[in-house]
């Protein structure tokens, strides 16, 4: 099966890794075409320098973007030039409004538009264990199913367009808290010099468990965890704009909000 890949960032390249290292046929595409030249000159795959040749045969795109404006774009481009028949997976995380939007333009051209935005990070994309939440036409996920298992541990249909991504801001809103309950957490005990590999060890066998502390134990023992910017403005946004849209108070989230 020959498949589209447009977006060479931090996540979309290891997706697109992950999908050579299972023998899928891939083209990919990228904004910055120096990217696209150096991934497949090193996976030995094809790169194209438009988004209307990459469509070119192709009845599988994915694509892994950052924002809602350019993943609209972008779609209107394949939308333009690709055939009948044809899906679209999106891994980006965007307004579940405008994966609506763009699943109806789709719709119309006969086209399938799956909202599939990921979670798990950097480290899962790299390790082909990405967690993965779809919504869109269930008949389209099951063409793809086998797809996205390449790069996933666990792959969920949630139901309709934008359930996908109504689910990731459900998700991003416990990793938001428990993120930030963390940080404030190591910030305290650094003031009273607590040793940290013994708060580490009570952390990990506590009560206070959670993956962020497994996943990022090598980052906490060092003390550079509580360096690093660790929420998403971009994310924070979407999710009280959506909970504003319900009337919907979260009131930690909003807090957060006002000190990233």
């Amino acid at each position: 099966m020959n498949i589209g890949f447009i977006g060479l960032g931090e996540i979309g390249t290891h997706i697109a890794t992950n999908l050579v290292k299972n023998k899928f046929k891939i083209s990919v595409y990228n904004r910055t075409v120096s990217k696209a030249k150096k991934f497949a000159v090193k996976f030995r795959c094809d790169h194209k320098e438009s988004i209307e040749t990459l469509c070119k045969n192709k009845k599988i795109i994915i694509l892994c973007l950052t924002t809602n404006a350019v993943v609209e774009s972008v779609t209107d481009k394949i939308i333009k030039h690709i055939n009948p028949g044809a899906i679209i997976i999106d891994h980006s995380t965007i307004d579940y409004q405008v994966s609506k939007k763009i699943y109806n333009k789709a719709k119309k051209k006969k086209i399938n538009f799956l909202d599939a935005p990921i979670t798990g990070g950097v480290i899962g994309a790299k390790q082909g264990k990405s967690v993965i939440m779809i919504g869109g036409d269930n008949s389209a996920f099951q063409k793809t199913k086998k797809i996205m298992q390449s790069y996933s541990k666990v792959l969920e249909y949630m139901g309709g367009s934008g359930q996908g991504q109504l689910t990731k801001i459900s998700n991003q809103i416990v990793v938001f808290n428990i993120t930030q309950g963390l940080l404030e957490g190591l910030h305290f005990a650094n003031r009273y010099k607590i040793q940290r590999n013994k708060l580490v060890k009570v952390l990990l066998n506590g009560s206070a468990h959670s993956y962020q502390i497994a996943k990022h134990i090598k980052a906490i023992l060092k003390k550079t965890y509580e360096k690093k910017k660790h929420h998403s403005v971009k994310e924070i946004g979407i999710t009280l704009k959506n909970a504003k849209n319900k009337k919907l108070r979260l009131p930690c989230t909003e807090q957060i909000a006002k000190i990233i």
